[in-house]
């Protein structure tokens, strides 16, 4: 079992030293006389290259010295080779996420230095408080409670990481699994935490940790980033000074980080020519790699994602896609505009290659109807997300604010707003900017203030409070926290709860109330023009016919007008005065209700419900005498 659980000794972590593929497997084995019972043993099955397989027997050989267990080394055929369905369990270096120690991200409630340690430190211990730093999550809301921003949330996890790997008492169980676990959640997170990457890495080297070919391929993804040729020089070369062979990712970083097609392919052919592409999993790693180049060579003559996607595995197999190339084959087709295409993209992805997007994916796909200005591509990616069980993550609330902001739907705002602050993931954008539109449109403001930004045109916005905040906003002396306030308040006060309806689903209800809102509009202003045109024509037929002067009706003498004169008579010179101050007119309208639902429980028997009301309102500085309010302000 070692082989699966010790820390250094995995089938991993041998292959990552070795470029040597096992596979670890469970097979049935017959019972022989004097045995009360058939049991299981493990095989190895061991495939690469003379010197890869030779240095892995090597280190299994150890790793069995260690137990006193009996190991025997032959060479088999496939026909020798048992078949899947007589095994009970298979474990493979190619699939990391089979790793028994790995950790996936979760969510976490409480500050890091609350994580608890254990009591006795041992490599697995080790690896597993490690892990369950640099796999923890903060959300918005409680890292700034907690830390003040996001930013000193992520520097004091990873303070607090350095600050283990140099805990005198912890140090006779590190290990290079655990320093790699913590590398690669210093280096995710961007370059300006390298100083902690650097820290890291100098501690290990004093402390004699040994490094492997991983180390150096985490601090190579780092310089990708930022195209920073000279820093990856000095990595490869630390790597080949260290006595660490490149394996395929390496070769594969390298083809990243060069972008001309000439210097690519000699790098292909390299590989090539070592043996590289055939290995498990290389045709997968070229791809994603080429997916971009790809995308934009067949841009030109662009017929369709069938195709494109023909012509793929024409190059590298039926087995060519992984997430990463999906992404990013997403990220080109949303550029060139084919929205549609990307979305047949994602649901064949799904269905025919088993790939289940991530949040990446939808935030790719609604960044680009935002740029497109395209909400009947963001509600559909949205029912994707819903139907696949994707969340959804602050940067999707925040892309999908800043489109119905463009496109001035009010509805849509308000719910957006509304769900992203019940989930608690409002970003500061979003918080800046629904204060400063209450600000614009008046909220909390009188008239004198409003009428300075509604002079221009008409605007239409919706409440993004409830009444019943009303005096815990009045108080807030600096109007740009009042959004900050109000996202606290929806969160305090319905923790527990949920929406009742999907986002996709309440959206596209919202999307026909605003567009309904707009044509009522669009016809007030019609008819407006109508009358005002048929009052001329009035006048003018009165002063040719020689009648006194037209009065226009009340309903057309809008504030600050002055009243008729008599046409033809010369009006008495009047001083020069200040225009009078235009007065604000509202429309107040009821928006889309949200229902909020708490699911059943032991306590409660029949699910309760709440809801949350908004209004719409279309503030001008003309009487909008044709439009038919819900009331009238």
């Amino acid at each position: 079992m070692a082989l699966l659980y010790n820390p250094d000794q995995t089938i991993w972590d041998i292959h990552e030293r070795t470029r040597c593929h096992l596979q670890l497997h469970w097979v049935p084995w017959k019972k022989l006389k004097g045995e009360k019972s058939s049991s299981a043993k493990p095989i190895l099955f061991l495939s690469g290259d003379d010197r890869g397989m030779a240095n892995a027997i090597a280190e299994v050989r150890r790793v069995a010295g260690k137990f006193s267990s009996e190991l025997v080394v032959t060479s088999s055929n496939p026909s020798q080779t048992p078949s899947p369905e007589s095994m009970l369990m298979v474990w493979s270096s190619l699939y990391k996420a089979q790793r028994p120690s790995r950790i996936n991200t979760y969510t976490l409630e409480t500050p890091f230095e609350k994580i608890p340690k254990p009591i006795i430190w041992t490599p697995q211990t080790f690896e597993a408080y490690v892990a369950a730093i640099a796999k923890a999550k903060l959300s918005p809301r409680l890292a700034q409670r907690f830390y003040g921003s996001g930013v000193g949330a992520m520097t004091a996890a990873f303070d607090l990481l350095c600050n283990t790997f140099k805990d005198v008492t912890a140090r006779h169980a590190l290990s290079t699994r655990a320093f790699k676990v913590a590398l690669q959640a210093v280096e995710v997170h961007g370059h300006s935490y390298r100083h902690h990457a650097r820290d890291l890495l100098s501690s290990m080297c004093n402390l004699g940790v040994p490094l492997d070919t991983e180390v150096f391929n985490i601090l190579l993804k780092g310089t990708i980033v930022v195209k920073d040729l000279g820093n990856f020089d000095r990595v490869i070369s630390l790597m080949v000074g260290n006595g660490c062979a490149p394996n395929v990712d390496t070769w594969c970083l390298v083809l990243s980080m060069m972008q001309d097609w000439q210097v690519r392919r000699h790098i292909i052919k390299t590989m090539d020519m070592c043996g590289m592409l055939v290995e498990p999993g290389g045709p997968q790693r070229i791809a994603k790699e080429l997916a971009v180049w790809d995308v934009r060579q067949h841009q030109p003559n662009w017929s369709g994602i069938k195709d494109f996607l023909q012509a793929q595995e024409g190059r590298y197999g039926k087995k060519w896609a992984t997430l990463s190339a999906v992404n990013k084959i997403l990220t080109e087709i949303g550029r060139m505009g084919h929205l549609d295409d990307a979305l047949e993209f994602l649901d064949i992805m799904r269905n025919t290659c088993d790939i289940r997007p991530s949040t990446l994916s939808i935030n790719i796909l609604v960044y680009h109807a935002r740029l497109q200005r395209k909400p009947e591509a963001a509600i559909p990616a949205l029912r994707r997300a819903h139907e696949w069980q994707i969340p959804l993550d602050e940067t999707i609330y925040h892309e999908l604010f800043k489109l119905m902001t463009v496109l001035r739907k009010p509805n849509m705002m308000g719910i957006v707003w509304r769900y992203a602050a019940l989930n608690g993931t409002t970003s500061w954008d979003m918080r800046r900017d629904v204060s400063e539109l209450m600000m614009r449109t008046g909220a909390f403001q009188s008239g004198d203030e409003v009428a300075k930004t509604t002079l221009d045109r008409p605007a239409v916005t919706v409440t993004f409070h409830e009444e019943s905040m009303v005096r815990y906003l009045e108080a807030t002396l600096n109007p740009l926290k009042r959004a900050a306030k109000i996202s606290n308040l929806l969160y305090g006060w319905n923790e527990g709860w949920g929406p009742a309806l999907p986002l996709y689903e309440i959206l596209e209800k919202a999307w026909v109330a605003d567009n309904k809102i707009y044509h009522e509009i669009k016809e007030a202003d019609r008819q407006k023009k109508q009358y005002h045109h048929q009052q001329q024509q009035q006048q003018t037929m009165s002063a040719d016919s020689g009648a006194g002067p037209a009065t226009l009706p009340d309903a057309a003498a809008f504030p600050g007008s002055p009243n008729p004169v008599g046409i033809g008579t010369p009006a008495e010179p009047t001083a020069s005065t200040t225009a009078p101050r235009p007065t604000i007119h509202r429309v107040t309208k009821r928006g889309i209700s949200i229902v909020l639902e708490r699911k059943r429980t032991e306590k409660c028997g029949a699910a309760e419900r709440r809801t949350l009301e908004m209004t719409v309102t279309h503030i001008s500085t003309q009487k909008p005498v044709f439009i038919r309010p819900d009331k009238a302000v």
